[in-house]
């Protein structure tokens, strides 16, 4: 008789979930070890030591207990920690959390992903503590964090096309679908997409990236550009416009 196949626990966020029986649940998670995955959760619709607080919902992150089968996982079960209930309190910390899930979902492969967890599970925590005119600014954060962690960050530092430096002290010209600045003497051969970022913009993106989730904060007169700018990379990135967070 072959040795019963140990569970291996690991702590997931609930992306989606969907009830498929009167006792058991379809589950996409986030994981670190393993991108995003979907699941089925047997039993997880009826009270039990494996599921003892109930069904399955989104954004419930806790530790999951997973048992390898032929075409992926199975959810055995599920210990929930939060699923974050201050995100209700408005629209905006709502609507920027449902547009961090989607980018979360559609945008990861199931192959693991190191520190997109913590980064999802910091942004969450900042959507429901910071004040109201900060919601904004932890959605572009995620935004540009996400960029990076996908290898698609955008490249201001450095013409994309040629490798000249881009001029330290001036304006650079950024073209979102080739993914960051576009010197002079390249524009010339690229289908104009271009925003003009001009220094303060450019200081503010950088700031952005390097600030905690709960302290993010971006300039309200660079806000326009920087937000323009992580829209179309991210519909890049995508394969399709993104699901934007409220304004």
């Amino acid at each position: 008789m072959s040795a019963p196949r140990q569970l291996e626990h690991t702590p997931a966020l609930v992306l989606a979930v969907q009830d498929c029986t009167n006792t058991s649940q379809s589950v996409r998670l986030l994981t670190e070890s393993h991108g995003s995955i979907h699941v089925m959760a047997r039993g997880s619709r009826r009270m039990s030591p494996d599921f003892r607080y109930g069904p399955l919902d989104l954004l419930q992150w806790g530790d999951a207990s997973l048992n390898a089968v032929k075409n992926g996982y199975e959810l055995k079960g599920f210990a929930a920690h939060t699923a974050f209930p201050r995100l209700s309190d408005s629209a905006a910390r709502l609507a920027s959390a449902l547009a961090l899930v989607d980018v979360l979902r559609e945008g990861t492969p199931a192959i693991a992903q190191p520190g997109l967890l913590p980064l999802a599970l910091e942004s969450l925590a900042a959507l429901e503590t910071v004040s109201e005119e900060h919601v904004r600014a932890v959605w572009l954060r995620f935004q540009l964090c996400w960029l990076v962690l996908a290898g698609r960050a955008p490249v201001i530092h450095r013409c994309v096309r040629c490798d000249r430096p881009a001029p330290p002290k001036a304006p650079v010209r950024i073209d979102p679908w080739h993914g960051g600045v576009i010197c002079r003497v390249c524009l010339r051969h690229v289908v104009p997409r271009i925003t003009t970022f001009d220094v303060p913009t450019q200081a503010a993106l950088r700031a952005l990236l390097e600030a905690p989730a709960a302290e993010a904060s971006v300039p309200s007169a660079c806000e326009p550009n920087i937000e323009r700018l992580l829209e179309l990379m991210l519909a890049f990135a995508l394969d399709r416009p993104p699901r934007l967070a409220a304004g």
